[in-house]
């Protein structure tokens, strides 16, 4: 009879701590509006970029990593298996990010010069590498996240969401070869 209050306290934190595919796509709409900032910022810089512009791109991409783990962790509680719709809503939510992130990766490759200006002025700065650094972590977090999603895609979105985060994983390593 005392197993039941314990039972029921188990079974309620496991639907308190679980997440839902809204709450994914959510925060991958988050997720898309941080790489539409970084987009937008990164593609503005013309010849050097100023210390504010350089901070502004270095803010977004910890909040889009911190963003991207905390998105990896709710997927890992979602309710398996994901119907095919849900499965769509999240691929199309990530498609719909998709040529925003490939944009700005491919933008922060043409920058390089620009930014190697910027940390040429600071001592020290360049050997950091600190763009270089924002790319591991965001690919790495991209990586995770992407991981999650595709183990959760129902069998008929499987392939689509490899190719995906396939495509995402080889734009992160084109711009990380280019700082390397």
């Amino acid at each position: 009879m005392q197993l039941k209050p314990f039972l029921f306290l188990t079974s309620l934190t496991t639907v308190v701590l679980s997440s839902s595919i809204p709450d994914i796509v959510r925060d991958l709409g988050i997720i898309a509006t941080y790489a539409g900032e970084l987009n937008t910022a990164i593609s503005s810089v013309v010849l050097v970029p100023g210390f504010g512009t350089m901070l502004s791109i270095h803010s977004s991409a910890v909040s889009a990593v911190t963003m991207l783990n905390a998105t990896a962790a709710d997927a890992q509680t979602v309710a398996t298996p994901v119907s095919v719709d849900d499965g769509n809503l999240v691929l199309n939510a990530v498609n719909g990010m998709k040529s925003t992130v490939e944009s700005a990766l491919t933008a922060v490759v043409a920058k390089k010069t620009s930014f190697g200006s910027f940390f040429a002025v600071i001592p020290g700065a360049a050997a950091l590498n600190p763009v270089r650094q924002d790319l591991i972590a965001l690919n790495t977090s991209t990586v995770l996240l992407g991981n999650i999603l595709v183990s959760i895609a129902p069998p008929q979105l499987q392939a689509q969401s490899s190719a995906t985060l396939t495509e995402l994983t080889s734009a992160f390593a084109t711009a990380i070869s280019a700082y390397s």
